[in-house]
């Protein structure tokens, strides 16, 4: 059984490309993801806290380890915890989050404290079980507190690189020099990959699984693969970009 976890990067949209599908079949395994598009590593925490009693010996768990400065603040709203914003627009539920984030979120070492909790949690059930886990950076931070304290969770399987290089990578300067918003706000990408991608992320991670090697997130992507000319192509969208996923 594998185990996935995470933020947009884990999120089953239920498509059979998409990476954690593929490492399933090529495992001849069943999976289950509790990602969230959106969603905080708090939020990660709680979800993996409530599988924990599910998860079997010699499991398999992958976690996409999001920003450390998301926060889980409207309950029923997990997705929201990247946009710092009021699920039904409240003005004074906005600016709350707006004084948060000015006077109170500014200690690094507070937001690691989540982080290093949760990985000791997921070392003890891993020692435990005999676990195979392995943690995905998505952005800078998570991948900086890896290299840092990574080796105070030696059971764990950190991957090399971090998510955010390989989806910018991804995009021809031209469409974000055209639209700086294109990733965060119109992007088409389910887990933010097209499914050339998807295919050498599975790949990797079978390969990390099979051999025990690392996961290798900074080498071996396709770059540049989305341009302002294969945008006009129904084609390469309808191929690539899993029909054209919440592009506007």
């Amino acid at each position: 059984m594998i185990w996935v976890f995470g933020d947009s990067f884990a999120h089953d949209y239920g498509k059979t490309d998409q990476w954690m599908h593929q490492v399933s079949r090529a495992l001849n395994t069943t999976f289950q993801s509790l990602g969230v598009a959106g969603s905080s590593l708090e939020f990660t925490y709680q979800r993996f806290n409530l599988a924990r009693k599910k998860i079997k010996e010699n499991d398999i768990v992958i976690i996409a380890l999001t920003a450390t400065n998301r926060r889980w603040f409207f309950k029923n709203y997990p997705g929201i915890a990247a946009t710092d914003t009021s699920p039904t627009g409240n003005k004074k539920e906005i600016k709350a989050i707006e004084l948060y984030r000015e006077h109170l979120d500014n200690n690094r070492e507070i937001q690691e404290v989540y982080l290093t909790d949760f990985l000791y949690n997921v070392s003890a059930l891993t020692e435990e079980l005999n676990l195979k886990v392995i943690l995905l950076p998505v952005l800078y931070d998570t991948e900086d507190f890896l290299k840092a304290k990574g080796n105070q969770f030696p059971l764990l399987e950190v991957a090399k690189g971090k998510f955010v290089d390989v989806i910018v990578d991804e995009v021809h300067p031209n469409v974000l020099r055209q639209n700086e918003e294109w990733i965060k706000e119109c992007d088409p990408r389910l887990n933010h990959l097209s499914k050339s991608n998807h295919n050498i992320l599975a790949n990797k991670i079978v390969d990390s699984i099979k051999n025990n090697v690392p996961v290798d997130l900074t080498t071996g992507f396709i770059k540049h693969i989305v341009t302002l000319e294969k945008l006009e192509d129904p084609v390469f969208v309808k191929d690539e970009l899993f029909d054209g996923h919440n592009m506007k």
